[in-house]
This record gives C-alpha cells, sequence and structure tokens, in this order.
C-alpha cells in the first residue's frame, strides 16, 4: 500500500466535471473547503515527502471521505513557471500524481490506497440543487 498525494498542481472543478464516488477500501483526505485556495500550511510543508509525514497529516484534514461518498471530480493542470512548490525526494511509498489526471482517474488507478488532495479546489461554479446520478463517476 501506497500513500497517494495530488499535488504540484493547480485543480479546479466545474459541473462539467461530474462527481465521484470514492471506490472500496480507499480514504480522501481533503484539507480545504470547496472553492479554495490551497494553504502554503499544507501544500508547502516537506512532511509531505515521507510516509509518517503524510499519515500525521491525516488528522488535520477537513474532510475525510471513505468508500461510497460522493465528492466534487477536481480535474488538476499543471503549474505555472512561477509557481512556488515544495520540492525534494519522496519515500519510496508514496506515490505522487501532478498535473493531467481527475480526481476520479486518479481514485481508479490507485483504489485501495489514502489519497491526499494537496491542490487547489476552487471551482469555476458551485453545483447547485441535487446531483443527478449521471453526473457521478464510480472507479
Amino acid at each position: 500500500m501506497s500513500e497517494v498525494v495530488i499535488g504540484r498542481c493547480h485543480g479546479g472543478w466545474s459541473r462539467g466535471d461530474g462527481f465521484v464516488e470514492i471506490p472500496s477500501s480507499t480514504t480522501l483526505y481533503l484539507f480545504e473547503d470547496h472553492m479554495a485556495t490551497m494553504s502554503a500550511e499544507f501544500a508547502d510543508a516537506g512532511i509531505l515527502m515521507s510516509t509518517d509525514g503524510l499519515r500525521s497529516m491525516q488528522g488535520k484534514a477537513k474532510y475525510t471521505l471513505g468508500a461510497g461518498k460522493v465528492c466534487y471530480n477536481y480535474t488538476t493542470e499543471a503549474l505555472k513557471p512561477d509557481d512556488v512548490v515544495w520540492e525534494g525526494p519522496l519515500d519510496r511509498d508514496i506515490e505522487l500524481v501532478d498535473a493531467g489526471l481527475s480526481l476520479a482517474d486518479a481514485l481508479a488507478k490507485y483504489k485501495g490506497n489514502p489519497v491526499y488532495w494537496f491542490a487547489c479546489q476552487y471551482a469555476v461554479e458551485a453545483a447547485e440543487g441535487d446531483i443527478d446520478e449521471s453526473e457521478i463517476k464510480r472507479p
């Protein structure tokens, strides 16, 4: 089992991205509210490069979502050249997911592992009303 970090990228969401159901044996840790920019308090911490450090962050998550819970299917995009972000060697049991995968893609690929979202959760538009079942991706 690995700790899966989604970071070193920008995150966002719009209604067309839909929603995702957390798969079995998987836990998602979100550190900001929806429509929030990631705080350097979390995203730039060197502690995120070690397995023990990541596990110590679990209690600081604003939201801990387990199997069957539904959340926004956030997307990722590459950092800009002038963006400052934490760097350094990662422990061998940490998988880093940067730009290119949506949350649904990452959850499908790393099903059964703890997943930490350390990118912005900024939304182009807020979800209004009920979520239609057809909008939910199930990895």
